[in-house]
């Protein structure tokens, strides 16, 4: 069996950790919470205090073959295309029970006929080779304004 990998950035340290395996436990927790997110480690059960919300990954690889997680920031490019350009900068997200890439902006897009799109569902375009993991929103936030 397959396992469900997360990652969550930690606040206090400022890095990103990936975890294998995550359980979801309800009743009276710490910190007044009524339920949380728990990560097995070498030392047992740990509280997902101290890090960011968890980021699932897509269970796809860029073209680089790095792990796709949510919360990535992606480039997304047409190299294949001889008339037409186009490289997109987004962030990896996951609604309608999908992943997606909301576009956050739009470097480059000559000679189409239409808007660039604002949202691409990631089964569409990630094991192709025009999509690359440029960095995450914790770590490279400058990354979405260009």
């Amino acid at each position: 069996m397959k396992n469900i990998k997360f990652r969550a950035f930690a606040t206090g340290v400022n890095e990103m950790t990936i975890f294998d395996n995550v359980i979801v436990a309800a009743g009276e927790l710490s910190e007044g919470k009524a339920w949380g997110m728990f990560f097995p480690s070498a030392n047992g059960k740990v509280f997902l205090g101290g890090y960011s919300d968890p980021m699932q990954f897509t269970g796809l690889l860029d073209k680089n073959g790095k792990e796709i997680y949510e919360g990535d920031i992606v480039s997304i490019t047409n190299p294949l295309c001889q008339v037409q350009k186009a490289r997109l900068i987004g962030v990896v997200g996951f609604s309608w029970a999908a992943f997606h890439v909301e576009i956050k902006s739009t470097v480059e897009w000559e000679m189409y006929n239409v808007d660039a799109p604002e949202l691409m569902f990631l089964l569409n375009i990630a094991n192709s080779k025009e999509i690359a993991v440029i960095g995450n929103i914790y770590e490279n936030p400058e990354l979405l304004a260009q």
